[in-house]
């Protein structure tokens, strides 16, 4: 089974390898009439992983991850530098993923990004990076299902601009902007047969555009030893306009108004690296992430006839902490375990629960999730070819256990066995 994941996937890398060398190559042509005497580093790295996948309990056959990462770069000059990236995933594990406002349940994935980055350095201490790209993600929801053919495959094309200044002893300040669109091809849902909600029946009621600003500081910290404390701290604002849904009034038909989402994120990341002896070392990090959405869509439950304002605002804090373990002072031979974890604290603002049966509950629906993941990279050969392990975990609990819509209340496991490569 997992050879014949392997077929499968060889075939979208090939077509991803030659969409990204066609894009890299436009580019350039474009860019600079120097390319040809451009100095050229290519990075390839791909893994492949065999394992068992459990959810709920249930054990599922041999699954099959892959991951592939090709990224030629090209500098034309001091200050001018082209970089080409091609990435392409495929997942064989099942996994919840909220695309519509609620978790939904996915047996398998697969997702191509290519894309361009072009950076000009300006000074020592500014530099101005332009980028583009494109994605698109398969989503299959039951084993039969088609290829293609899935309702929340979706299709993302996104430019975006960043400025970096440089500040003495390592810090650096950037300043992002990027619009990105998202959009849904098979997505139609008929108001009488879905029970996603009213507000999202039609087509195209998923499609977005949207508009991403990031700020972040980085900063080098010296304290004890000779290696600093790295301290990451950002901020981001999204808006999200829905073109072809409008927001729903009480009486629960449409407003002229069309839906409109705005979230703000912070995030604080601390990381230091230890030597814990003459050639083994570990780096250990802590983090916090913050997020706060509101949107103006409402909620029609066409069940029960319940009418539900601010659906879709919610709170959430995600705390997170790890280690890395470093045996071997050469990255090429270097033998590396990890550990991470994060808990995921999410508040709904308006959104009631509803016990098993539907029926709705007087307290806000909230969510704990908590995940688990541990690995190692095993150095074989001299090619960069490593072995790999990972086992990780997930569990969610929310006091929301009507689920005939969305999945709130799940564990899931596994584990992958197989090798990681990395030529230059």
């Amino acid at each position: 089974m997992l050879f014949g994941y392997k077929l499968k996937l060889c075939y979208t890398c090939r077509v991803g390898f030659q969409s990204a060398r066609r894009l890299t190559i436009a580019v350039l042509l474009l860019a600079s009439s120097d390319f040809l005497q451009a100095e050229t580093v290519h990075l390839l790295q791909a893994s492949l992983l065999g394992g068992q996948h459990f959810f709920e309990g249930e054990n599922s056959s041999l699954a099959g991850n892959f991951n592939i990462f090709y990224s030629p770069t090209y500098t034309l000059s001091e200050k001018w530098t082209l970089v080409g990236i091609y990435q392409g995933t495929y997942r064989g594990t099942k996994e919840v993923a909220d695309l519509a406002g609620g978790g939904t349940l996915f047996r398998e994935l697969a997702n191509s990004r290519v894309g361009v980055r072009a950076i000009r350095k300006l000074s020592d201490k500014w530099s101005i990076k332009g980028m583009g790209g494109g994605k698109t993600e398969l989503l299959k929801e039951t084993k039969d299902e088609t290829w293609m053919k899935g309702l929340f495959d979706y299709r993302k094309a996104d430019a975006g601009l960043e400025v970096e200044r440089r500040i003495e002893k390592g810090s650096a300040v950037r300043l992002n902007y990027s619009y990105f669109g998202l959009w849904f091809p098979n997505y139609e849902s008929l108001e009488s047969k879905t029970n996603l909600g009213r507000e999202l029946a039609g087509k195209d009621t998923l499609d977005s555009s949207n508009h991403l600003a990031t700020l972040e500081w980085e900063m080098p910290v010296n304290g004890l030893g000779s290696n600093p404390t790295i301290i990451n701290l950002s901020g981001s604002n999204l808006l999200r306009h829905y073109p072809d849904q409008r927001t729903l009034l009480a009486s629960g038909n449409y407003s002229t108004t069309k839906r409109e989402d705005k979230t703000i994120y912070a995030g604080l990341n601390i990381k230091r690296p230890f030597a814990l002896g003459a050639n083994w070392g570990a780096v250990p990090f802590v983090g916090t992430d913050w997020a706060q959405s509101d949107s103006n869509q409402s909620h029609q439950d066409a069940n029960l006839a319940k009418f539900l304002p601010n659906y879709y605002d919610y709170s959430e804090l995600r705390p997170s902490a790890g280690a890395s373990f470093i045996w071997g002072n050469d990255p090429k031979t270097a033998k590396i375990f990890s550990f991470s974890s994060w808990y995921a604290n999410r508040q709904y603002d308006q959104r009631l629960a509803q016990d098993v049966n539907g029926s709705y509950l007087t307290e806000k629906v909230w969510l704990k999730s908590l995940g688990v993941s541990l690995s190692a990279s095993w150095p074989v050969g001299t090619q960069g070819t490593s072995l790999r392990a990972l086992v990780s975990t997930v569990s969610q609990d929310s006091n929301m256990k009507y689920e005939a819509v969305y999945r709130y209340n799940f564990s899931s496991a596994n584990y992958l066995l197989g090798f990681s490569w990395e030529l230059k």
